[in-house]
């Protein structure tokens, strides 16, 4: 998909991904809007993704949504599953239930993590892979894909 008259919002843009995406896109856009828990920089709008109705703002305002935005401890998420739930499957969650009645459909780029497959010693992933989540953080990830492929 060419992205050149695409408006483009990054969550998590502050984090090393986020910040390396919007400098890699610049000028590859019709425009990119950042947005991150925390100020990251003076481009970055700041939002919590995990208040309801946080969504509401970019409604109609970009087509497509590169989703970084998480809590990317696997010992924290272990600490505190709901915490980890609220920003990590909560934001989603929202984001798809506040699209189905709308006619604003943007597309949806979601960072997941290997290790929704488990720990593996071989060098490349089946492409039949065997789902075996070892942390929540996994199990979230894994759950946040299967709410994107059901909608």
């Amino acid at each position: 998909m060419s992205l050149k008259d695409k408006r483009v919002l990054i969550t998590g843009a502050g984090g090393n991904i986020g910040t390396l995406l919007a400098a890699g896109l610049a000028g590859q856009c019709q425009s990119i809007l950042c947005t991150d828990i925390r100020s990251a920089d003076h481009d970055c709008v700041v939002q919590d993704l995990s208040k309801d109705k946080a969504w509401s703002i970019f409604e109609n305002k970009v087509d497509v949504i590169f989703h970084l935005a998480a809590q990317t401890s696997a010992y924290r998420s272990n600490e505190s599953i709901i915490a980890d739930w609220q920003v990590n499957v909560k934001p989603v969650i929202e984001l798809l239930d506040f699209l189905k009645n709308k006619t604003w459909r943007p597309a949806i780029v979601f960072s997941s993590t290997a290790t929704v497959l488990g720990l593996t010693n071989k060098g490349l992933a089946s492409t039949n892979p065997k789902e075996v989540p070892l942390t929540i953080y996994d199990i979230h990830k894994l759950t946040v894909e299967k709410y994107l492929k059901y909608y």
